[in-house]
């Protein structure tokens, strides 16, 4: 019996888990932040002390790929990684997230993961704190984005990003611009919309029915081999099944108007927070493979990429890519083939709860040590001693701490206080509303619950109020930070899917507010001059004009009108937010 435990105990330690595919997929994703890093900082001896966290960020990622099974990789991966997101990442909605996740995994991780002989039970319970935080972050998240989405703006099909997004990518897949006009009749363009807010709006409700029932469910069988298909796994699935369709559908626009970095984001979220077991019981059976098909499935998997990328090097050179990872094809392969993956097995209702039986056990017991174990064992313990007996496979589920709910539970609320941002005037990004035509700066709200009726500050307090109803409306300025602070991208998309919005009668205005815009404006007639005024909180203002008076980069007078009445709504549509 002890040779046996001994066994089971180094073969759990090596094996494959869900949390060991998190820390694959989360260094993937990081990745593209090294990429963009060597490209836009260069390697300048002038600022090594910007350059240290990417390289770090570079060895972690290659060393989570050697060892993704050790506790401490995944660690060291999200030290990195808030590292160089802080110095080098600028503020983005993606890159936020991404730093919120880092921080999710430090404080999900229990202090017996810390040391170098990382225990099984520390590393279970670091798994099961992980799931706890990404599945409230997600739950944030998708409300959120929900909620942002409940404006007029968005549910009208011509100006709706929603509509526009979906031109482009059936225009990223090949669909001719005559064919999407005829595929999107205006039925379908005003449900769309509403089945995107429905579903986001729901997402956290589901999610909450489905983790409440998967309690009820391991309280009354602790033992997840002995677990059948039940409700509360098929509430899950679906939503990871949901999900996975919906962020490859998000992925496939070309540039500028993809969104694939955050879709890649999505991936070790849902891994954690929906479909955990079902990894497991998938790797499982992936580790019972021969050699010979793990090694033809990795060899085909690096040409299919390989072959990729040396693709978009000759097709995409024209492409405008905002921010420039350079990866949209390589990008969208990914997205396809790792939401594909978590699609077949979240469809694979036995996935989680099938036994191994007979020969498809996973640890096989040598006979010898069987005989052996036989000789050593004490005597069968009795029923309330079995009933008693701690297992060292399924972790022991107890009441958390009042520390460990904060713990978990800090990631989200910080994603719920910056998504507040714009209801309260302080900024229009990075605010979580992915795209959602939500408009709510200047007493101009268009949203269905929030904002109505706002009236304008007299003006003696109007220099010391800040809030939703006071803005600036910026005609013209030489300062770059003002002018490139609300783009266009429509110019910038390829010419099939400016046909497909034409002939669908879709505006062609794809708004994004950029951290850190370099190219020329696209719709500027002069430089220094905007194509259309824009609504900006009187905070967002100020902190761009003091960070241009401290970095000594201003070089021109700006004219600045008050935000009143009689500017029409349609001069001033915000478009969402850019998520890179």
């Amino acid at each position: 019996m002890v040779f046996v435990a001994a066994s089971q105990t180094k073969s759990s330690a090596n094996r494959i888990d869900a949390l060991c595919v998190f820390t694959l997929l989360f260094a993937q994703c990081l990745a593209l932040q090294v990429g963009k890093d060597v490209q836009t900082l260069g390697w300048d001896a002038r600022a090594p002390w910007r350059l240290v966290p990417t390289v770090a960020l570079a060895v972690a990622i290659v060393w989570a790929h050697l060892r993704p099974r050790d506790t401490r990789t995944t660690l060291w991966l999200a030290v990195t990684g808030v590292l160089a997101v802080t110095i080098n990442g600028s503020q983005s909605n993606h890159v936020l997230l991404e730093l919120t996740l880092c921080v999710a995994v430090l404080l999900a991780a229990p202090k017996g993961c810390f040391g170098r002989d990382g225990s099984i039970s520390a590393r279970a319970e670091f798994s099961q704190n992980l799931t706890h935080s990404t599945r409230l972050i997600l739950a944030t998240l998708y409300f959120a984005t929900g909620f942002a989405k409940l404006n007029s703006d968005w549910h009208n099909p011509k100006v709706s990003c929603c509509i526009q997004m979906f031109v482009a990518a059936l225009g990223g897949v090949g669909v001719s611009p005559s064919a999407i006009a005829k595929l999107l009749p205006e039925t379908v363009q005003n449900a769309t919309p509403i089945g995107a807010t429905v579903f986001e709006l729901t997402f956290p409700v589901l999610m909450g029915i489905g983790v409440y029932l998967n309690r009820k469910q391991t309280q009354r069988t602790p033992d997840p081999l002995e677990k059948g298909p039940s409700s509360d796994q098929i509430i899950l699935r679906l939503l990871a099944i949901g999900g996975g369709a919906f962020h490859v559908l998000i992925a496939l626009p070309p540039p500028p108007m993809s969104v694939y970095p955050f879709s890649m984001l999505m991936a070790p979220f849902y891994v954690a927070a929906l479909v955990p077991g079902s990894v497991d019981s998938t790797f499982r059976n992936i580790n019972k493979w021969q050699d010979e098909a793990k090694t033809v499935s990795s060899l085909f998997l690096c040409t299919l990429f390989a072959h990729t990328y040396q693709l978009s090097k000759q097709l995409d050179d024209k492409l405008f890519e905002y921010p420039s990872y350079g990866s949209w094809r390589v990008g969208v392969l990914w997205n396809v083939l790792v939401f594909g993956f978590v699609v077949l097995i979240a469809a694979n209702v036995n996935g989680c709860a099938g036994r191994l039986s007979g020969d498809e056990e996973e640890d096989e017991v040598d006979p010898a040590q069987h005989e052996s174990s036989a000789e050593t064992s004490p005597p069968p313990a009795t029923a309330e001693e079995h009933e008693n007996e701690p297992s060292e496979s399924t972790p022991k589920i107890t009441k958390p701490s009042l520390l460990r709910i904060i713990k978990n539970s800090l990631p989200a609320l910080c994603i719920a206080a910056c998504a507040c941002l714009p209801y309260f005037g302080v900024r229009t990004y990075p605010a979580f509303a992915m795209f959602s035509n939500l408009r709510v700066e200047g007493g101009f709200s268009n949203h269905f619950l929030v904002g109505r009726g706002a009236k304008h500050a007299d003006y003696p307090s109007y220099e010391h109020v800040y809030g939703a109803d006071v803005a600036l409306q910026i005609v013209q300025t030489t300062l770059p930070s003002l002018r490139n602070l609300q783009i266009n991208l429509a110019p910038l998309a390829p010419s099939n899917v400016l046909q497909a919005l034409e002939l669908t009668g879709i505006t062609s205005e794809f708004h994004i507010t950029p951290p850190k815009w370099r190219a020329e404006n696209p719709e500027a007639d002069n430089i220094g001059s905007r194509a259309r005024p824009v609504s900006v909180p009187l905070v967002e203002v100020r902190r761009r004009i003091a960070e241009a008076l401290a970095n000594k980069k201003k070089r021109g007078r700006e004219t600045h009108e008050r935000f009143r009445g009689e500017v029409p709504v349609g001069d001033e549509r915000d478009g969402g937010e850019k998520v890179e």
